[in-house]
């Protein structure tokens, strides 16, 4: 499937597509393209990179056991760290709240058949 996209005539590099870019959102970028799985760099590596520092912080980052979170952002919202972290708290909650109110739920149920 991917042997049928053509290739363009032209390679451009990534300081030539992202100009306006910095250095480190180009190297951050760079890490994250990697084709090949046993050369991406992990997500927790990728963490400590420099143009997401900003918003790592150990201290403030439980982990969520039940796989990724997608957050709704409107277009091109661009947010502080905290705003950002502020939205997935939230979403963690609401999505803590809805697993006990399906936990509640089922006892409910349960104890109706008896």
């Amino acid at each position: 499937m991917i042997e049928s996209i053509p290739l363009p005539d032209h390679r451009k590099g990534l300081s030539e597509l992202c100009q306006g870019a910095s250095k480190e959102a180009r190297d951050f970028i760079r890490c994250c393209l990697q084709f090949n799985p046993k050369e991406r760099v992990p997500a927790e590596t990728l963490l400590q990179h420099a143009y997401v520092s900003a918003f790592h912080d150990i201290t403030h980052e439980p982990e969520y056991p039940h796989g990724p979170i997608r957050i709704d952002l409107e277009g091109n919202a661009k947010l502080s760290p905290k705003e950002y972290r502020d939205r997935l708290c939230h979403h963690i909650e609401q999505k803590r709240l809805a697993a006990l109110e399906r936990q509640r739920d089922k006892i409910r149920r349960g104890r109706g058949s008896l």
